[in-house]
């Protein structure tokens, strides 16, 4: 079964999250593209990112209730179903695809797989604190955590032009395999905390937030 998690988070709300265990042929043969949809298709040279973006269109078609849709992009690249009113936030990684959608409000998705990669790049997308409060024994999970918490606040924002390391910041929380935890956006006038929430899929963490 390729859903491995379907949630209604509420009345508004659904998470959905894809595992991708099918070929590239059954998920080109069995989504109904748009004309608009293929050409952006076309652009993709790897065959695993060919199938990260056939399988959430799958996702998305089965958290409307096999409703066709037409995703477009807006100039700052986020998604939109074309002509609904849900908004909706993407991600995918590895062999998983997720989505949240929401009929009113924005919301930002993000799934990672924990790797040492990440320690690379720590001082880029992490501020002073945030690394304070690192522990030797999770960093490995708070990393991969921050990482996708800060990546949900900014395609919830849903404009560019935010640093991550300045503009997104994340409280201190234990890197369990799920919980709750608050970040904020901060620049210029604009100062707005959030509770993001995040969970473990195998070797993979997944972190969504919704804008209440």
């Amino acid at each position: 079964m390729p859903v491995k998690l379907f949630n209604h988070l509420d009345e508004h709300s659904v998470l959905g999250l894809w595992e991708i265990t099918e070929s590239l042929d059954w998920l080109q043969s069995n989504m109904q593209l748009t004309v608009e949809e293929q050409q952006y298709y076309q652009h993709f040279r790897v065959e695993e990112r060919k199938k990260q973006w056939l399988a959430y269109r799958h996702l998305l078609v089965h958290m409307l209730d096999g409703q066709q849709i037409n995703v477009i992009y807006d100039p700052s690249g986020k998604p939109v179903i074309k002509d609904s009113p849900f908004h909706v936030s993407v991600s995918h990684a590895g062999h998983y695809a997720a989505a949240i959608i929401h009929k009113h409000k924005p919301v930002g998705i993000d799934i990672e797989k924990v790797s040492q990669r990440i320690q690379k790049v720590e001082d880029r997308f992490l501020s002073d604190l945030e690394r304070k409060h690192l522990n030797a024994v999770q960093k490995m999970d708070q990393l991969c955590i921050y990482w996708c918490a800060k990546e949900a606040l900014y395609k919830l924002h849903g404009r560019k032009e935010l640093d991550f390391k300045t503009h997104l910041l994340i409280d201190p929380f234990p890197a369990h395999g799920e919980g709750a935890l608050t970040g904020k956006i901060i620049k210029d006038d604009f100062d707005q905390s959030y509770e993001l929430q995040f969970l473990k899929v195998d070797d993979y963490y997944l972190v969504y937030v919704l804008d209440f």
